[in-house]
């Protein structure tokens, strides 16, 4: 079917607007628009689909839980960031690891 396979364009505003933590990160000013948004959380799906790092993706290699989001033994350097650390800022609202 053509439906299944078009693209979610609003995926990320989707999800971020679903997260718990939507209300801080806008008070924070972090997000101005939408472009920052999708960067921000096109970065946590690639840390889901590589590293297994949330429940949203199943573990198949059992050493990926080293890097789950609820993992504070794991430390985030977020390297090109910016002015503005939207990814960090992000990442300290949804895991429980440590940044730099």
């Amino acid at each position: 079917n053509h439906n299944e396979k078009k693209i979610h364009i609003f995926r990320y505003i989707d999800e971020f607007l679903s997260l718990k933590c939507v209300t801080d990160l806008i008070e924070h000013d972090l997000y101005p628009n939408a472009k920052e948004i999708t960067e921000s959380l096109s970065a946590v799906h690639i840390l889901r689909t590589f590293f297994h790092s949330s429940s949203k993706k199943i573990v198949i290699v059992p050493h990926h839980h080293d890097y789950h989001f609820t993992n504070e033994h794991v430390t985030a350097i977020v390297i090109g960031d910016g002015s503005t650390p939207r990814i960090a800022a992000l990442l300290c609202f949804i895991t429980k690891w440590k940044h730099v």
